[in-house]
């Protein structure tokens, strides 16, 4: 039995990355889950440029997924790095904004 299994195929097509961050971003834009699906949906469009930039050969030499673990990893730490900005921007425009509390 493969221990990476069918599973592992589908991580390198940079289309099914594609697809799921559409559907994040309609569902966070849809059903407003308070931009936190659209900063993984911006991470899964980051991790599909980047899996089809490799498959066309634009680093040369250099490879950034090797294994389906390495997919993983770059998808999860540019989540996190997403979350952070989209936060430390609404952080920063809310400050500059009147207060609706303040009469």
């Amino acid at each position: 039995m493969d221990p990476d299994g069918p599973l592992s195929l589908w991580l390198f097509v940079p289309e099914v990355w594609f697809i799921l961050a559409i559907v994040l971003i309609v569902a966070d834009v849809v059903v407003g889950m308070n931009f936190f699906v659209l900063s993984v949906g911006m991470a899964s469009l980051i991790v599909s440029g980047l899996l089809w930039l490799q498959q066309i050969g634009a680093f040369g030499d250099l490879e950034f997924f090797g294994s389906w673990r390495q997919i993983v990893l770059w998808f999860a730490a540019l989540s996190l790095a997403s979350i952070g900005l989209i936060k430390l921007a609404f952080q920063k425009r809310g400050r500059n904004g009147p207060d609706i509390n303040e009469y």
